[in-house]
């Protein structure tokens, strides 16, 4: 009983593990606070360079806030679906899926807080269809 026990808590740990590992994240970052008209001044790869983000800040029409719009590009030859997040905080899943067409992109927007300092977005594993 111990052993299958013991066996179980293993699986289930190594489980945990792929899961998580299948998720990456990344951030952009400013010292100062991003403010409206702020664009990243590059991209972040994801998913061996399948997927390439970037990010600009909108004016939001809700008070103390920012509409951060993060744009992900489809670098490869075939139409890819994956898991992603944008959010204020290093999280460890995903709150959406995107499917994007070969060298085609996609935006989507969040409102967070104004002047954050960081954005952070999660991709996870991608689907090649």
């Amino acid at each position: 009983m111990i052993n299958r026990l013991v066996l179980l808590a293993a699986v289930v740990v190594a489980s945990v593990g792929l899961a998580s590992a299948q998720l990456e994240s990344g951030s952009f970052t400013d010292p100062y606070g991003w403010n409206v008209g702020d664009r990243s001044s590059g991209e972040l790869s994801f998913q061996g360079g399948a997927v390439k983000v970037s990010m600009e800040v909108k004016s939001s029409t809700n008070s103390g806030r920012s509409y951060y719009v993060v744009t992900f590009r489809n670098t490869t030859s075939s139409t890819i679906s994956f898991g992603a997040r944008v959010t204020d905080e290093d999280a460890d899943e995903t709150s959406f899926r995107l499917t994007i067409p070969a060298g085609e992109s996609r935006r989507w927007g969040e409102h967070l807080d104004a002047k954050l300092r960081w954005v952070y977005v999660i991709v996870g594993s991608v689907d090649y269809r």
